[in-house]
C-alpha cells in the first residue's frame, strides 16, 4: 500500500499516469519500477532487524543509531540482483543511491556510503522510510536535466495544460511548443492559447515539490527562467511585423488581440503573489477553474464561476490580481510578532499564520455559496477556540509572548 500511495502521489505531481511513471527512466538503465524493487531489499533488512530486536527483548532506540550494516559491494550487488532481476540495473541503482564522497552528504538522497576495501555501509531505516521514487526523480532532474525522459516536445505538464484548454474548444484554440528568434535572441513559448479577443502566452514549469532550501531555490530558478522567457516573448509580440509573421506561421488568424502572460506551475507552493511580473497558477487548480468551477471542502461548496456556465471572463479573473482564490489565502494570513526579553533589549520576530475562519468568511463573501456544512464549521470553531486558549496558557508560562 505504501508503494501504491507513493506511486500515485508522484504520478499526480508529474502529470502522468501511474502506469507511465513505472516506466519513467531515472537513468539510462533504470526505471521507477526498478527503484521500487530495489527498495524492497532494504525493507526486508529493516523488518529483519525489528524482528531480531523483538525476539531478543532489545530496545531498538538503544542500538538503532549505531546499527548500520556493512556489506561487501559484490555481495550487496548479488543480493540486489535477485530483487531487480538484472545485474546492470543493480549496479546502476547502487551507484545512484551511493554518496560519491564530494559535497554535502544528504542521507535521504544517498543513504549508501562507500567505505574502504570496497565495502558499503547502508542506512536501512532511511532507505525504507524515504520516498525513493520522489528522491531519485529530483536527483535525475538536477544532474541529467530530464534528458532520460523528454523529447523536448511532449512535456507532461504542457500536454496536461493544453488538454485543459482543448476541452473548451468552443472558446479556446491552442498551439504547443513554439520556438522563435527575435533580434538575435532565441525564445520559446510552451503553450499559446487564443480566443476571439485574447492571446495567452503560457510557460509551464513543473519542479517537484521542494522539501529543502536547496530544492526551493531550484523552484525559484525555474520561475526566474519562465519570467525571462515571457519577457522576450512579450517584447517580440509588441513588434507588429513579428506578431503578424509569427501568427501566420502557426495558422492563427491575424487580428488585434489583448496579450496576456501566465506561468503554470506543477505545485501550488509559489502560486500566490511571489514578487514575479506574471501571475503564477497551479495546474490542477487551473483545471478546476476551466472544467468544473466548484471548490469543495469539509465546510461546504462554492462556485468560482460568476454564472452557472463557464465564460472566458472567469479565466481572465482567475489570472488577474483580483483572483479571489489567491487573494482569499493571502488576506487570511494574520500577522503576529513573537517577543523575547534579552537583557535590556526585546527581540521581535514577525511572521504570519493562516486563519482558517477568515478564509471561510472570505470564501462565503467573494464566491457563490452552493452549500454550507454548519455542523463541521461549528465543531471547527469550538476546536479553534480551545486551541487558542491552550496556546495562551502555554505562552504565559514561558518567556515568550
Amino acid at each position: 500500500m505504501e508503494e501504491v500511495l507513493q506511486l500515485k502521489y508522484s504520478a499526480h505531481e508529474m502529470m502522468i499516469s501511474p502506469k507511465d511513471l513505472l516506466q519513467y527512466k531515472v537513468s539510462k538503465v533504470s526505471t521507477v519500477k526498478d527503484v521500487i524493487l530495489f527498495k524492497r531489499f532494504f525493507t526486508f533488512v529493516s523488518l529483519a532487524q525489528d524482528s531480531f530486536f523483538k525476539n531478543n527483548n532489545i530496545a531498538p532506540e538503544l542500538v538503532v543509531k549505531s546499527l548500520n550494516p556493512v556489506f561487501p559491494r559484490k555481495k550487496l550487488l548479488s543480493v540486489l540482483e535477485s530483487f531487480v532481476s538484472d545485474s546492470a540495473i543493480a549496479t546502476d541503482l547502487l551507484s545512484l543511491f551511493s554518496w560519491n564522497g564530494t559535497g554535502y552528504l544528504d542521507l535521504q538522497a544517498t543513504p549508501i556510503i562507500p567505505l574502504g576495501g570496497d565495502n558499503c555501509v547502508i542506512v536501512p531505516e532511511v532507505l525504507t522510510s524515504s520516498n525513493l521514487i520522489r528522491n531519485v526523480i529530483v536527483k535525475e532532474r538536477k544532474f541529467n536535466s530530464q534528458t532520460t525522459n523528454t523529447d523536448g516536445v511532449n512535456e507532461p505538464l504542457e500536454v496536461f495544460t493544453k488538454n485543459i484548454f482543448d476541452n473548451r474548444g468552443d472558446i479556446f484554440r491552442t498551439c504547443k511548443g513554439k520556438k522563435f528568434n527575435y533580434k538575435g535572441r532565441a525564445g520559446e513559448i510552451d503553450l499559446i492559447v487564443w480566443s476571439k479577443d485574447n492571446l495567452y502566452l503560457i510557460e509551464c514549469k513543473n519542479p517537484i515539490l521542494p522539501t529543502s532550501a536547496f530544492e526551493l531555490r531550484g523552484t525559484y530558478d525555474y520561475l526566474i527562467k519562465a519570467q525571462a522567457q515571457l519577457d522576450l516573448s512579450l517584447e517580440a509580440m509588441k513588434d507588429t511585423e513579428f506578431y503578424a509573421s509569427f501568427l501566420e506561421s502557426l495558422d492563427i488568424p491575424i487580428k488585434d488581440r489583448k496579450i496576456h502572460a501566465l506561468i503554470v506551475l506543477g505545485n501550488r507552493l509559489l502560486t500566490a503573489s511571489a514578487g514575479f511580473c506574471y501571475p503564477i497558477r497551479y495546474a490542477h487548480e487551473l483545471n478546476m477553474i476551466i472544467t468544473v468551477g466548484t471548490i469543495s471542502s469539509t465546510f461546504g461548496e462554492w462556485r468560482y464561476w460568476e454564472n452557472e456556465e463557464f465564460s472566458e471572463n472567469d479565466f481572465l479573473r482567475y489570472i488577474s490580481e483580483e483572483d479571489p482564490l489567491s487573494n482569499n489565502f493571502m488576506n487570511a494570513m494574520d500577522s503576529y510578532k513573537l517577543f523575547i526579553d534579552c537583557g535590556d533589549f526585546k527581540i521581535a520576530r514577525e511572521s504570519y499564520s493562516f486563519n482558517q475562519l477568515e478564509h471561510l468568511r472570505l470564501g462565503d463573501e467573494r464566491l457563490a455559496v452552493l452549500n454550507k456544512n454548519m455542523e463541521a464549521r461549528e465543531e471547527f470553531i469550538r476546536m479553534h477556540n480551545q486551541t487558542i486558549e491552550q496556546l495562551k496558557k502555554e505562552m504565559e508560562k514561558s518567556n515568550f509572548r
